[in-house]
């Protein structure tokens, strides 16, 4: 059991999923469910930082796997979910924390670089 902002929280038994859990909000998020017990599968696309977030959870004593997904491509998201079903079982929680952005003026910013902002943001919710 652990506890958020002073609330206790039970996750014994439940695995989460989340995805874009390879930095920022998203590795927060697998600590937390990660210390309230759950198990995790951590989902992105950077092997080297989801495995940094892995490793931050098991520091903690608790569960965790990466699995690689670019929620940009349809058929990798199929693949994903049947795969986490398949090694680890139904998900209890889901969390969506993927994203990116640019941080510069939108004179220069590319098409390319805009529709893989908007297809991670959007599409990658779907």
């Amino acid at each position: 059991m652990g506890s958020a902002g002073g609330i206790s929280i039970d996750l014994e038994n439940t695995v989460s999923v989340v995805i874009g859990a390879s930095e920022g909000i998203g590795a927060a998020i697998a600590v937390g469910l990660a210390k309230a017990g759950s198990r995790i599968i951590a989902g992105g696309r950077d092997p080297e930082k989801m495995a940094v977030t892995v490793e931050a959870v098991r520091e903690i004593g608790g569960t965790a796997h990466a699995e690689a997904i670019d929620v940009r491509v349809p058929d990798a998201v199929t693949a994903f979910a049947e795969t986490i079903v398949d090694k680890h079982g139904a998900p209890t929680i889901l969390v969506n924390s993927m994203g990116g952005t640019l941080i510069r003026p939108l004179r220069e910013v590319k098409v390319e670089e805009w529709d893989d902002i908007h297809n991670t943001h959007l599409r990658g919710t779907l």
